[in-house]
């Protein structure tokens, strides 16, 4: 009938089609977490035009972060930045909080983030 009715086929056409990586909750989140979702093809490419944006600015962010194209970003590197911009007031503290926070690798103890865990972590602030 040409919609995507399902969390696992809108994973899919983003995932294995456009090389979006997300998770069924996000998307479930981005719908208010109701449990029949069905988009047309108007409304998937809107949703995926979101998620695109999302994702090159992710890739920008990321770009800029790690200058030295070393794989991670390090709290130097965010401090770093933090410093260039001027007009945020963020801490080391705060800093190594949010970074801890996005790292999902049990080794690095919040000191390095990747690729995945900075996407993750500008998704959830909604840049």
């Amino acid at each position: 009938d040409g919609t995507i009715s399902s969390v696992k086929r809108i994973k899919y056409a983003l995932q294995d089609v456009l090389d979006i990586k997300i998770k069924r909750e996000e998307i479930r989140t981005d719908f208010g977490e109701t449990s029949s979702i069905s988009l047309d093809y108007t409304a998937f490419l809107n949703y995926a035009s979101r998620k695109l944006q999302q994702k090159e600015k992710s890739n920008t962010a990321y770009t800029l972060l790690d200058k030295e194209n070393k794989g991670f970003i390090s709290i130097q590197d965010i401090e770093r930045a933090v410093k260039e911009l001027g007009d945020l007031e963020l801490s080391y503290e705060d800093i190594e909080e949010m970074m801890k926070e996005a790292d999902t690798s049990d080794d690095n103890e919040g000191l390095f983030i990747d690729r995945n865990d900075l996407f993750r972590m500008i998704r959830k602030i909604k840049l």
